[in-house]
């Protein structure tokens, strides 16, 4: 925090094609000379792009948009900041090209019943070293879905590894990733590497998505976790190396629940998993290459290698899955 150095200044005069008089809410500071942006619904946005700004160094929310629509997010840098972007029952958003690192809590945090969002092609790297169970892009846990056609496309996230867990290091992520309560989704060709608890989460009533074409590599937990009443999931194409290696809920090897490149499970409905890599390269181990529970769909032509046991469902747990697998299912 700037303290005293912080004050708040009401635009009225142009910094792009900022009419007089526009409610477009900045605050500068001293030390770093960064503008940080509030839009609400009661204030029209001087501008239909947010374009090459830089923001460093605050632990609130760096860019709001609150009712907003048809606003694209570009190029931007964000340093320090404790969330860099939240959107609020926006709709038609774009946000692309931006670069985050040293994040608080969240990087790109949607909520509030946003639909048509696009977020492609940024770079996170990092949480801040006092985070816990940070999430770099993230919607918001609803009991029905309240998003709606969400894209999160071409994005590489950088994590430091490490769960939220009592005794991991500080600066650690939760899931990298997270896909809540959304209906209507695509996560296609992202790029995560070092997640704490997951990489990528599909949770919470989302339903209608294609998981494609992403790397998940060298997370403690799962690599993708599908789960808690979701349906009509496609996963194909996926890289998941090196996931599931080493997370312990209790603190011991005893819970290995997370340690796989796949986990279904919660009330899974018609989900197709094929044609996805899933293996240990480097990890020290990696328990399940799928693991399945209270899951029905297909599963077909996934390459599975050096993994414990290539698709796990445990013993008592047989009788809440119902899968389909090809002829060419591993042994």
């Amino acid at each position: 925090t700037f303290g005293p150095s912080w004050v708040t200044l009401r635009m009225t005069q142009n910094l792009t094609t900022i009419p007089k008089n526009e409610a477009c809410e900045t605050r500068h500071t001293t030390p770093c000379n960064t503008q940080y942006v509030e839009l609400r619904r009661n204030m029209n946005p001087p501008t239909q792009l947010i374009e090459n700004r830089s923001f460093e160094n605050d632990n609130g929310v760096a860019i709001l948009l609150e009712g907003k629509s048809n606003i694209t997010i570009r190029n931007c840098r964000f340093k320090n900041v404790g969330v860099p972007i939240r959107l609020k029952q926006c709709s038609n958003i774009i946000v692309e090209s931006c670069r985050m690192e040293s994040i608080g809590i969240q990087g790109i945090d949607v909520r509030d019943g946003c639909q048509d969002i696009r977020i492609l092609n940024n770079q996170m790297n990092q949480f801040k070293e006092d985070a816990q169970g940070g999430h770099f892009i993230s919607t918001e846990k609803t009991d029905q879905p309240r998003q709606r056609r969400i894209t999160v496309a071409g994005n590489t996230l950088i994590a430091n590894g490490k769960s939220w867990v009592r005794g991991r290091k500080n600066g650690a992520s939760g899931d990298m990733l997270s896909m809540r309560s959304v209906a209507g989704f695509t996560m296609r060709g992202n790029t995560l590497i070092g997640g704490g608890e997951f990489g990528m989460t599909c949770l919470q009533g989302c339903k209608n998505g294609i998981i494609a074409e992403n790397t998940i590599r060298n997370t403690d937990g799962t690599g993708l976790l599908v789960a808690y009443e979701v349906e009509n999931i496609n996963v194909h194409g996926n890289n998941i190396i090196d996931t599931g290696c080493s997370f312990e809920s209790d603190g011991s090897k005893n819970d290995i629940t997370n340690q796989a490149g796949i986990f279904c499970r919660g009330g899974v409905k018609n989900v197709l998993i094929v044609g996805n890599l899933i293996c240990r390269e480097k990890a020290s181990e990696m328990r399940y290459g799928i693991q399945l529970r209270e899951t029905s769909g297909v599963i077909a032509g996934n390459l599975i290698a050096g993994v414990d046991k290539k698709i796990h469902i445990a013993e008592k747990l047989k009788h809440t899955v119902d899968v389909e697998f090809s002829s060419l299912r591993p042994k």
